[in-house]
């Protein structure tokens, strides 16, 4: 009889103990001043979750995008349609951000990118400001995609070479 009561006093301050602080005030206290994010322009009735296994099948105009601050009243600035979209009138035509990547020092972001449906996919960086894009890869028949960051500065990435 015992056992169930100090269960539940157990149970009730676990609950009590987990606070009540909404979201956006563990994000204020996270410290983190922005977020790079990838939008994606859905397809209707379509849950292709087999597109990162065939680079062909891609969103067109997905972008990257920078959340400064992290909160909801916090502003997105798209980093990369002046890529995707410059020149172009036929949204089928657009090309496509994916894979950020942030530096260790945060100051640099690292990703894949089409600038048009008919280009391969390359290996960019710039800073986390959208400035100073600068192209990494430029295999002739190969896509590089999915880049990271090694501690001591250097890049892996996946390749179809």
């Amino acid at each position: 009889m015992r056992l169930p009561a100090v269960l539940l006093i157990l149970i009730a301050l676990l609950l009590a103990a987990c606070g009540t602080a909404p979201p956006d005030a563990i994000l204020e206290k996270s410290g983190q001043s922005a977020i790079v994010f990838v939008k994606e322009n859905s397809r209707e009735n379509n849950n292709n979750n087999a597109m990162k296994s065939n680079r062909d099948e891609f969103y067109a105009g997905s972008d990257l995008f920078l959340l400064t601050p992290i909160a909801p009243t916090g502003e997105v600035t798209n980093l990369t349609a002046q890529y995707t979209r410059e020149g172009k009138s036929n949204p089928r035509d657009f090309g496509a951000a994916a894979d950020p990547e942030i530096s260790y020092d945060g100051k640099k972001i690292l990703f894949s990118m089409k600038v048009s449906r008919q280009s391969r996919w390359r290996l960019y960086e710039m800073n986390t400001d959208g400035s100073n894009l600068v192209q990494l890869t430029d295999a002739a028949e190969a896509d590089d995609m999915d880049p990271i960051y090694l501690p001591n500065g250097q890049i892996v990435f996946t390749s179809t070479r």
